[in-house]
């Protein structure tokens, strides 16, 4: 009889361990592709503030994350992944500005002269609904 319940402990605390881990509410949407037909390496990072067309809005420096935002030339790749959806992302803001930046130039000039000077390769300004229709498809150039 001590046996069985030494079981049933052990089973009912298996299956709370599996409900809790299957029961995660922060995940990554990785429905974005960034496609870099280029011959050069780039960086891409977002931005939910856009207003401004003549200053990177980017906060984060992405050389601290080579493996999130580096694309290489002629790569495909997920470079921006929020936690939860584009949904939520696009809830609240009604436009993201997707910044590329040339590898060589963000990995040897400050990021401050980055952003001051604008060193910027590409601007994608984009929707929800632009995700959609380009099939949540980026290209540069």
């Amino acid at each position: 009889m001590e046996i069985f319940k030494i079981m049933r402990t052990i089973t009912i605390f298996a299956l709370l361990i599996l409900i809790i881990t299957s029961c995660r509410k922060d995940y990554y949407d990785t429905r974005l592709n960034f496609v870099n037909s280029s011959d050069s390496s780039i960086y891409v990072i977002s931005s939910d503030f856009y207003k401004d067309t003549a200053y990177v809005y980017v906060n984060y420096y992405p050389g601290n994350d080579p493996n999130q935002f580096k694309i290489e030339p002629h790569e495909t790749k997920i470079p921006i992944m929020p936690i939860g959806s584009w949904e939520r992302i696009y809830e609240e803001e009604d436009t993201i500005a997707f910044y590329v930046f040339d590898a060589q130039i963000l990995e040897t000039i400050p990021w401050d002269t980055i952003k001051s000077k604008y060193l910027v390769l590409k601007r994608y300004d984009l929707t929800f609904e632009d995700l959609v229709r380009q099939n949540w498809t980026i290209s540069y150039p």
